[in-house]
């Protein structure tokens, strides 16, 4: 999983994840914004998880992070799909509105994103 940090014009830090992960940089641009205590309950909820059977979940303006001790997923909240709507054979993906990356990919992300944030000045 590739990432680049970017600085617009009126400094707010951006991120571009690698094809497959896109929604992984949206959910930092959208929802963390420089919100470093929403990183420390997002690591604090992967700590907990580690070695059990237990999820967590946040859901976010734009974006629903669920992590369990393997893997995390983020979806986009308009991507309200249920059971009855699919047709048979048919599965949903969308790369702009979900992804799924191992968790400690995702936490080497979120120590990455701190690291930038805390040059910005």
């Amino acid at each position: 999983m590739e990432y680049e940090f970017l600085r617009d014009v009126t400094g707010l830090v951006k991120v571009r994840m690698s094809m497959g992960h896109e929604v992984v940089g949206h959910w930092f641009n959208e929802e963390v914004k420089d919100n470093l205590a929403l990183l420390d309950e997002v690591e604090e909820a992967a700590n907990s998880v580690k070695g059990s059977e237990r999820q967590w979940q946040r859901t976010g303006h734009e974006y629903t992070l669920w992590l369990d001790g393997e893997e995390v997923i983020i979806r986009a909240n308009q991507l309200e799909i249920t059971g009855d709507e699919m047709e048979d054979g048919m599965n949903y993906y969308d790369e702009e509105s979900l992804s799924f990356c191992g968790i400690e990919d995702f936490m080497q992300v979120v120590n990455a994103y701190r690291e930038f944030i805390s040059h910005k000045r």
